[in-house]
Order: C-alpha cells, then structure tokens, then sequence
C-alpha cells in the first residue's frame, strides 16, 4: 500500500513538475463550485474531477490500474483522462460571461490567456521533437541489423529467428519485423510475466559490465535463441563467445551480431 502512494505522488510530480496548470485546475474548480447553483451544468464536471481524483489517489483503485492496465512505472499517465483543459476553459469562458463591459471582458481574456500561456513551457522548443534518423523513426541501427539477420538466417536455412539484443534496442526490432521472436519484450523493465530464464538473461544484459558470458550461453541456449546482439567493442566477451562456438554475422555500428550455431 505505502508503495502504491509513494508511486502515486511520485507520478504527479512528474507530471505537474513546475507548471501552473493543476493551480488554475483549482481555480477552476473552486470557481465552478460556487457558482453550481446558478449553472446546473457544472455538477458533470466537478462530479468527473471527483471520481478521478477518487480513482488516481484511493491506493486500492491505484493498485487495480497499475498491475491489471497501464503499469506502476507509467501511472502517470492516468492524468491524461483528467479533462484539465476542458475544465479550465469552461470555467474561464463562464468566469468571462459574468461581466458586462466588453473592454473588463478584453481585459480579463487578455489576463487569463496570458496566465495559460505562461503556465507552462512551449513544447515546441524544449528538445522534444528530432529529425528521424530514418523512415521507420527508429535507431538507426535497427533496420540494417535486422536485415543482416534476415539475410543470415534464409542463407542458413533457418525459418524461425530468435534474437536476444541490448536493452537499447529492445522496443524497436519488432517494429521492423514483427517475425523476429524475442526472449522478452518491454515487459522486462517491469519484471512482468518473464521466467526465471528469462529474468536472469534481462538482468545479464542489463548489467553489461558483469555479463558473464557462460550464464549468458546457458540462459541463451534454454531459450533457444538463435541469434544474439552484443557490443562488438566489448573484445574480452567477444572472444569468449567465440569461444563458445558463436558465428560472427557481422557489425552494425556498436553492435556485433552472433548466429548461435546448434
């Protein structure tokens, strides 16, 4: 339950950080509040920030969502079906009706856009947008390794590949081909429905510096992998792979690919 709470403050930090949209959220909140006598209207929307707020903090509906939907690590996502703008907008536009005056009226829409703009900051000039490296918008190096490996395996007969990559790859290779199998997906950073094979080849690659390259063949070889991703930097591992009978497929950028023969 503590866990739970802690996860569920953590996540509105995160998602309310230093800007001021949950302040005018209030704001207009406590406007419509007072005003519900004379707007019958109001009540759908205070009653729909009421249940959310009982859905987002009750630690008991909390805990529902987090392991049956959206997952403890993106909760914060909850937030989004909160109808914040909506809210604020309405209640602005209601606050505005109240006056008379056309100028007060000017004034104030001058007053609260201003107060919605500089709320926040542009999204549009923080970083969060980058040219694609290419037309799939993936790392660049996913799709000539996954034609690398394509290629590989029909030269080799092999009609099923199973590949094991480094955790910086491991949301995007089925983007590209959706035949590839793979031990474990996102899933892993959760640590959700993986075996204990599977759990130990996830802590093997994401402890790179203490991979032991035995553990990695073994947990590699009860999963029946038949292609494997490693750093091709990482010369003291390579050559233990090769050791093991591993094939040097061939390189893309930092990575070197290995088909496991059987």
């Amino acid at each position: 339950m503590q866990k739970t709470w802690d996860t569920i403050v953590a996540m509105y930090e995160q998602y309310a950080a230093d800007s001021w949209y949950l302040y005018l959220l209030g704001a207009a909140l406590l406007f419509l509040l007072i005003t519900c006598r004379k707007r019958k209207t109001n009540g759908v929307w205070l009653i729909a920030a009421v249940l959310f707020a009982v859905l987002y903090l009750w630690p008991v509906t909390a805990g529902i969502i987090m392991k049956n939907f959206i997952g403890r690590s993106v909760y914060w996502r909850m937030l989004w079906v909160l109808p914040a703008v909506l809210i604020i907008a309405f209640a602005g536009a209601s606050f505005l009706g109240m006056f008379k005056k056309k100028w007060l009226q000017n004034l104030l829409c001058v007053f609260l856009a201003a107060a919605v703009i500089l709320g926040g900051t542009c999204m549009y000039f923080q970083g969060n947008y980058s040219a694609g490296e290419n037309l799939y918008k993936l790392p660049s190096a996913t799709v000539p390794l996954c034609d690398m490996i394509s290629e590989d395996a029909q030269a080799n007969g092999i009609d099923q590949v199973k590949v094991l990559v480094p955790n910086q790859l491991l949301c995007y290779i089925r983007q590209y081909d959706a035949s590839f199998l793979m031990p474990y997906g996102r899933n892993a950073f959760k640590y959700e429905d993986l075996t204990q094979n599977q759990a130990g080849l996830f802590s093997q690659m994401s402890s790179e510096d203490e991979a032991d390259p035995e553990t990695l063949n073994m947990l590699l070889e009860n999963e029946k992998c038949n292609y494997f991703v490693w750093d091709r930097q990482d010369e003291a591992r390579r050559m233990e792979f090769a050791d093991y009978g591993y094939v040097t497929v061939g390189d893309v950028d930092e990575y070197r690919v290995y088909r496991i023969e059987e």
